[in-house]
């Protein structure tokens, strides 16, 4: 190992400066880099991939001398802010106390890894100057246009399987602290933003663990009985969000569509309000009446419409296409050779419209909670509805015999490519 250390590129930010005020780096700047640590959205650590192995070289001489006998010695007094040598999976590590030892463990921060954990004081090694020399290998950053979707329950889970242990290529968009980057995988035949990945991952409708509650809406039963619901949470925020502007962009649009393409997604005016909706056709063909029959993709309502009423998405970018569909499809277990008249759908949307908000519980989980990218096996599970300005948790009764009976439920997850989630679900009622 070399008695000077090798450089290592630092990026010089102004603390002071907001990531909404601060200026960028002019021209882009790309590194490569090594995730080392995913908490959050807002703190994600990596190394300078150009180091890595002056860095490992650093790995092995620490397993050398710390398993021969000039380093077997425990640290004499361990003290906050110090640098020691800690064995994890049988890799020597550099950390730094964090604060006073207590019952025998402190607080470490792993300096070439980032993230922070409890260590014995009795595992805590002195770290020979020779490897305190070393510049510090953690760089701590941001991902780029994800930080307010930091506390999501599930950002942690889709960091963990896109970034860590993973090469990557940095784009440092602004130097401030800590620094926003975006992310790419660029070991495929194309470059993949990271940053949009995990983006639209966080936007897909995810039905909660076992036992755990969460809110959705009823945004439409079919003549079959399926019934379409809509999950609370940052996707739908979006969503509506989006289509405000997709909105003002169709209603001052003079562009109408020449020619459709089914299964192209489409903004479509509804009838029953006027405004617009992500849809898709069925076919291209139109109907014997010169409409096309569509599908709203985040409420799961059908209708025909005439082409007059479509407008092209292509003009506002692959954003609102690629966004989740955002609407979750069930049908009730045990309903399955009843009639659904109009008054039996008319007594379920009355006990819950678009507009209230229901809460929602698996009380069984799905046996295998893996994802598929097309149609997949049927994952089981069980769910419940109640009104969520409920304290009590009443049920909500149907007719046709089931007065009073709670039936069984049954839920299939299933995902598309565009991560959206469909499946059989069954509401406890």
């Amino acid at each position: 190992m070399p008695e000077e250390p090798p450089y290592v590129p630092v990026l010089e930010t102004d603390s002071s400066a907001s990531s909404s005020s601060a200026e960028t780096t002019g021209a882009p700047e790309f590194v490569d880099v090594y995730i080392t640590c995913v908490t959050s959205t807002d703190n994600v650590c990596f190394r300078f991939g150009e180091y890595e192995r002056d860095y490992e070289q650093l790995l092995e001489d620490m397993r050398l001398f710390y398993e021969g006998p000039d380093g077997r010695a425990p640290a004499p007094d361990v003290t906050e802010g110090e640098l020691y040598a800690t064995c994890v999976g049988d890799i020597w590590l550099r950390v730094q106390t964090q604060g006073p030892p207590e019952d025998g463990q402190v607080e470490c921060y792993f300096v070439d890894q980032g993230g922070t954990s409890t260590v014995p004081v009795q595992n805590l090694k002195f770290l020979d100057e020779r490897f305190a020399l070393f510049p510090l290998q953690a760089f701590q950053c941001q991902l780029d246009g994800l930080v307010e979707y930091a506390s999501c329950e599930n950002a942690a889970e889709i960091l963990v399987e896109l970034l860590l242990g993973k090469s990557l290529v940095a784009e440092i968009i602004r130097r401030v602290d800590p620094v926003p980057v975006v992310l790419f995988d660029t070991w495929g035949p194309e470059d993949v933003d990271l940053n949009m990945e995990i983006f639209l991952r966080l936007m897909a409708p995810r039905l909660p663990p076992g036992g755990q509650v969460a809110k959705a809406f009823l945004s439409h039963v079919r003549a079959d009985g399926t019934l379409c619901l809509q999950m609370s949470g940052v996707g739908l925020g979006v969503l509506n969000s989006c289509m405000a502007a997709v909105n003002q962009y169709c209603e001052s649009s003079t562009e109408l569509v020449d020619k459709l393409v089914e299964s192209k997604l489409y903004a479509c005016r509804f009838s029953s309000d006027g405004r617009y909706y992500r849809a898709v056709v069925s076919s291209a063909d139109p109907l014997p009446s010169g409409q096309f029959h569509v599908r709203y993709v985040d409420f799961g309502n059908e209708e025909a419409v005439f082409l007059s009423e479509f407008r092209d998405l292509d003009a506002l970018g692959d954003f609102v296409v690629r966004l989740p569909h955002q609407v979750v499809e069930c049908r009730l277990k045990g309903l399955e050779k009843v009639v659904w008249s109009e008054e039996l759908i008319k007594r379920l949307v009355d006990l819950a419209d678009d507009s209230t908000e229901l809460l929602l519980r698996v009380t069984e989980p799905p046996t295998d909670a893996t994802p598929a990218l097309s149609w997949s096996k049927p994952h089981f599970g069980f769910v419940s509805f109640r009104k969520a300005e409920e304290s009590l948790p009443d049920r909500l009764v149907l007719g046709h015999g089931t007065e009073g009976k709670t039936l069984g439920c049954l839920l299939r997850r299933e995902y598309r490519n565009e991560r959206s989630l469909r499946g059989d679900c069954f509401i406890l009622i």
